[in-house]
């Protein structure tokens, strides 16, 4: 009964038509190749290779098998890889860089959907605004961003759902809305203005705001915590344009509204693909399969 390792010597001798640049290929000895050959021929009944002076050259009779173990040697090249991709998800700790409000409200549903089937791989989670996710990914320091995405990123992206900018009041704030039950944005110049400040800027989803609508308002405070920015605005400090997703703990304590014109910030995940591993791979379907099955079907519960 031939085994595996003939079927190997065999495609690769037919490969080189050396049984010395074989054999040095396999880390075989060219005397146990030699020796392996002629048992298997000797096993056969007929001869696998004829010699000239250049080199060996299949015979009738070997051509017919060669195909068959070919395919025999790729499909055990892809066992073998398939295995490894296995005992390589089976440690190892993926990074990942994202947002706050996405780390409390998005990210806990996914990452023990994860752990259930790969409880072994240690997630480890970094919090930061835009620049500081997007500059972790550029440098490697994290292997999946969660951001806001748009055009000019220069890695791939994922967008996974968009989250509303809305205005933010203290309860029982005497605030105008039209007739659709949102508050028109123009009205935001005579408030004082609490705004998210992120890398010494405004945030990159409310500045578009502002700008898109030449708002000018009366900055009142700012702040790099959007809890704390939030709390200022139950205490009457002034009020706030946000991404809905920052206010969910706080809906029962604030007036929050649509804003008209609507506005959005497109969230997402940015990944460095050349850089990516099968693990960080492997984490990405999860997330598009949890977005397919779960998110997207009860969105209203989610967010």
């Amino acid at each position: 009964m031939l085994s595996l390792p003939f079927f190997l010597f065999f495609v690769e001798i037919a490969k080189t038509k050396n049984v010395s640049i074989a054999a040095k290929k396999l880390n075989y000895s060219q005397s146990g190749l030699s020796h392996a050959l002629n048992r298997a021929e000797n096993e056969l009944g007929f001869k696998l290779f004829t010699r000239d002076k250049n080199g060996l050259h299949l015979t009738a009779q070997s051509r017919q098998i060669l195909p068959l173990a070919q395919q025999l040697v790729e499909d055990f090249d892809a066992i073998n890889k398939t295995i490894q991709s296995i005992q390589k998800l089976s440690y190892g700790v993926i990074k990942i860089g994202t947002y706050s409000s996405l780390s409390m409200h998005f990210l806990p549903k996914i990452i023990n959907k994860f752990n259930q089937d790969y409880p072994e791989i240690v997630i480890e989670i970094s919090e930061g605004s835009r620049e500081e996710i997007k500059n972790a990914l550029l440098k490697g320091r994290i292997d999946v961003g969660f951001t806001s995405l748009s055009d000019d990123d220069p890695f791939e992206q994922i967008a996974l759902f968009e989250d509303p900018i809305v205005a933010v009041f203290p309860k029982d704030f005497p605030v105008q809305t039209n007739h659709q039950g949102a508050f028109d944005i123009q009205n935001l110049n005579q408030y004082k203005i609490i705004m998210p400040i992120m890398d010494n800027t405004i945030d990159f989803d409310v500045e578009r705001v502002f700008t898109q609508n030449s708002l000018n308002s009366d900055i009142q405070a700012s702040s790099m915590d959007y809890i704390a920015i939030l709390c200022m605005i139950r205490n009457g400090i002034g009020v706030s344009l946000l991404p809905r997703l920052m206010v969910l703990d706080f809906l029962d304590e604030l007036i929050v509204l649509p804003i008209a014109p609507a506005a959005f910030r497109s969230l997402g995940m940015e990944v460095n693909f050349g850089k990516s591993s099968a693990l960080v791979s492997t984490f990405i379907r999860y997330v598009k399969k949890y977005m397919v099955e779960d998110f997207l079907k009860n969105k209203t519960e989610n967010i």
